[in-house]
């Protein structure tokens, strides 16, 4: 009798940018959940240290994280500054996964 092998399925790439007080612990829930690959970033390197300790992939830029995340959570206090990483984030092709 043949044994089948079920296929590992993908897990998607969520990415969140600010790991502050609102981003590591949501992306720590993302993360313990199992079900996804969590990819962080945010311009304080020490405030993504905690989260990367639990397994997130820390990204090196904001491109970076776009590039490889299938979905971005954008996570800041100012419009301004949600607006700049959107626009960022569009420009390398995920505007419409924010």
């Amino acid at each position: 009798m043949a044994t089948k092998k079920a296929a590992k399925k993908k897990k998607m790439k969520v990415g969140f940018v600010g790991c502050g007080e609102m981003g590591e612990p949501m992306a720590g829930h993302v993360l313990n959940s199992g079900k996804f690959d969590v990819h962080i970033f945010d311009i304080n390197p020490a405030a993504t240290k905690k989260i990367a300790k639990k397994g997130a992939k820390i990204e090196k830029s904001l491109a970076n994280l776009g590039k490889v995340c299938d979905v971005c959570v954008v996570l800041f206090g100012y419009d301004h500054q949600v607006e700049q990483v959107v626009t960022e984030l569009g420009q390398v092709g995920k505007g419409n996964a924010v």
